[in-house]
Parts: structure tokens; C-alpha cells; sequence
């Protein structure tokens, strides 16, 4: 079986040591490591215009005065029934 738990320990030094030499030789080189150079890219085709999209509203419970408050009620109150069901809370240190 080829996993960490079992690599002999002479193993894992060479190892080690071949990784350690690449770095240093590839960061003391004079050139850039050569590269594949990267595929050409696909054409690309005109898309047909869109209409514009009318600009959404904004949702009324933001503008609500207090509209926090009753999402906090009802995560409460979702949080106490879930703790009562499963005995379990859902918050840590509640």
C-alpha cells in the first residue's frame, strides 16, 4: 500500500532532499522554467443585443422599520424548538 503511513522514513529524506534541490536550482536559474505554449482561443461570435432589463425594486422588508427584529424573533424561536426537539442547541455556548 502506497500511503503517508507507511513510507519508510529513508524514503520520505530522499524525497525531501529531490524537492528541496529542484526548489533551489529552479530559483537560481537565469530563465524563466520553458513552458506549453497555451492553446489559441476559440473565435468569439457577436452576441445579438438584449433589451435592457428593467432595474429591480428593492424588497419592502428592508425598508421596514424594525424588520430585523422579526427575523431575530423567528430564528429564536426556530432555534428554541429545534433545541427542545433534539435537545440540541444550534448556537454554541446557548
Amino acid at each position: 500500500m502506497d500511503v503517508v503511513e507507511r513510507i519508510p522514513k529513508p524514503d520520505l529524506m530522499q524525497i525531501a532532499a529531490v524537492w528541496a534541490s529542484f526548489a533551489y536550482h529552479a530559483a537560481q536559474r537565469d530563465q524563466m522554467l520553458p513552458r506549453r505554449p497555451l492553446p489559441p482561443e476559440p473565435p468569439v461570435e457577436p452576441k445579438p443585443a438584449e433589451a435592457p432589463k428593467p432595474a429591480a425594486e428593492k424588497p419592502a422588508s428592508r425598508s421596514r422599520p424594525g424588520a430585523s427584529s422579526q427575523v431575530a424573533a423567528r430564528v429564536r424561536s426556530a432555534e428554541a424548538s429545534a433545541s427542545r426537539s433534539s435537545g440540541v442547541s444550534l448556537v454554541h455556548g446557548r
